[in-house]
């Protein structure tokens, strides 16, 4: 082997240690909004970055139905949203609460289980954690304990979803809403994922749905004696 080989594996290698290392470091961001005002329902996600990225919307009363809209965003081309179904607006779904009938059976605990592996692992981070409450009912002794109880519930919540990933701030309030009847909810939070993992948990997820039931065709009604088919 020359020194132009020699050159070329060594270059070769770099490059596939480099590849490597930037499929498996923390760079796909993620961007979660939550607002729940009453029962008004609403959440956006955005996994990507803001000429590719996947996007997906969750809107709603609860309870109730509710309705997601996704789009993927490419560079140069712009948003794609799927095909049109049942008539309703296109790329927008209606999500029940009430699992569907066999989905348990269909999907079973290991649909799930590439997500529960990326998340309990440690190669992905927080970079900013907002969390804002506001509660009260009409009895102020009832609204300081309700406060009181939700701080501590969502204070430990973040201390063991944050922990040691969280590398930028953590902002959890509790607000108490004294004499009056009241609830509001707003979460943001801004994280970064490990590319392959991702890739490799998505497509898991994607690949273990159940096949789509065949359309069923036109109804025939019984055949008289004596017709011909």
């Amino acid at each position: 082997m020359g020194r132009s080989g020699l050159a070329a594996a060594t270059l070769a290698l770099a490059l596939a240690i480099a590849v490597r290392w930037i499929l498996h470091r923390p760079l796909l961001p993620l961007r979660l909004r939550v607002r729940w005002r009453g029962r008004r329902l609403t959440a956006a996600l955005m996994v990507g970055w803001p000429r590719l990225a996947y996007r997906a919307w969750i809107t709603g009363r609860l309870p109730g139905p509710l309705r997601r809209r996704h789009s993927v965003h490419l560079p140069g081309v712009g948003p794609l949203r799927p095909p049109a179904r049942d008539g309703r607006r296109r790329g927008t779904r209606i999500l029940h609460l009430r699992p569907a009938p066999g989905a348990a059976a269909a999907g079973g605990p290991a649909a799930s289980h590439p997500w529960r592996r990326l998340l309990a692992g440690d190669r992905w981070e927080i970079r900013r954690l907002s969390l804002r409450i506001v509660a009260g009912v009409v009895d102020a002794a009832a609204t300081a304990w309700l406060a009181g109880s939700l701080w501590a519930l969502t204070g430990a919540a973040a201390a063991a979803v944050a922990g040691r990933r969280a590398t930028g701030p953590v902002d959890v309030r509790v607000e108490p809403a004294f004499g009056r009847h009241a609830w509001a909810l707003e979460l943001e939070c801004i994280a970064r994922l490990p590319l392959w993992e991702t890739m490799s948990a998505a497509w898991a997820l994607r690949s273990r749905r159940p096949p789509a039931a065949p359309a069923a065709g036109p109804r025939r009604g019984p055949r008289r004696p004596g017709a011909q088919p």
